[in-house]
Parts: structure tokens; C-alpha cells; sequence
């Protein structure tokens, strides 16, 4: 998983697009909201690195969906879901 793209809409929206095994996921946050994802990415990379384990990790709002963040065999897990 990786942050494929980020490029500042508004001063107030950030379009970010992340890459998986499962293709690419495009999402609107704010600004603050893309700070955490990319923060709870790169501590779910590190954590995948030194454990097999399954588990999910965090789950971070990103404008109008909700993104959870976990690992699975040495591998980052993301899932994207609408928010509520």
C-alpha cells in the first residue's frame, strides 16, 4: 500500500489517491484527516515488517468515507468504506 498522489483542491481539501493490491482508491480529507492517514500507514507498514499477525489497527475518517487500516501475514490491510 502506498500514498500514490496528493494534491491540495481547496486550502481546505486534499485529493489523495492510495494503491493497493486491489487497484487505486482516490478520497477527499482535509488536510488534517490526510496527516493521520498517512501516519497510520506508515505505522501499519512498520508493524506488518515485524509481525504475521491479523489485525486491524486503526480506523480514520477521510471526508465522506471511513478508512480502516490493519495488517494481515506481513501485508498492510486497508478497507474504504462510506462513512455512518
Amino acid at each position: 500500500m502506498e500514498l500514490v498522489a496528493a494534491t491540495l483542491i481547496t486550502p481546505d481539501i486534499v485529493e489523495i489517491t492510495l494503491g493497493d493490491a486491489g487497484g487505486l482508491i482516490s478520497l477527499c480529507a482535509t488536510p488534517l484527516e490526510t496527516h493521520a492517514l498517512c501516519d497510520a500507514m506508515e505505522q501499519a507498514a512498520i508493524l506488518a515488517g515485524a509481525s504475521p499477525r491479523t489485525s486491524w489497527l486503526a480506523t480514520l475518517s477521510a471526508g465522506d468515507a471511513i478508512v480502516r487500516l490493519g495488517i494481515h501475514g506481513g501485508r498492510v490491510r486497508l478497507l474504504v468504506g462510506p462513512a455512518g
